[in-house]
């Protein structure tokens, strides 16, 4: 699992490299939150525009934020068929967004692994274990 995200998240930053003048020109590279989690946003004002509170700050396709999200599901729904489920989830996402949903399904993998591991090693073995899990059924 951990080679396999590995390679998604090597891939991802070619592709965004290699394509790197083109994504500037259409404005699609941008400063990543990095942990968008619903804690993580709050409102400006009261119906204003939302803002991250500590975002992580760095450069990535819009894709990778919105893997944030799809990141966390590993709900029942998601059990009963991980592949169908997360593609069409992602596929959503992206139609709601203008994204691409194969870029948010590779980055939500990889932030599975990444969260998964960061999870272990803070002591919350068994939310980490969800995720590898995850991660290991989107990658069979």
């Amino acid at each position: 699992i951990l080679s396999q995200a590995s390679g998604i998240t090597r891939t991802r930053g070619e592709l965004h490299g290699h394509a790197g003048t083109q994504l500037w020109r259409n404005w699609l590279s941008l400063g990543a939150g990095g942990d968008n989690g619903e804690d993580d946003a709050g409102a400006q004002d009261a119906g204003g525009p939302f803002r991250f509170v500590d975002p992580d700050g760095l450069l990535a396709e819009p894709e990778y934020d919105l893997a944030i999200q799809a990141r966390e599901w590993t709900d029942d729904a998601f059990a009963a068929d991980p592949v169908a489920v997360h593609a069409a989830r992602c596929a959503e996402l992206a139609a709601r967004t203008g994204t691409d949903a194969e870029a948010i399904e590779q980055w939500a993998i990889a932030e599975r692994v990444s969260t998964a591991l960061e999870c272990r090693r803070i002591g919350l073995e068994a939310y980490g274990d969800r995720l590898l899990d995850a991660a290991g059924a989107l990658l069979r």
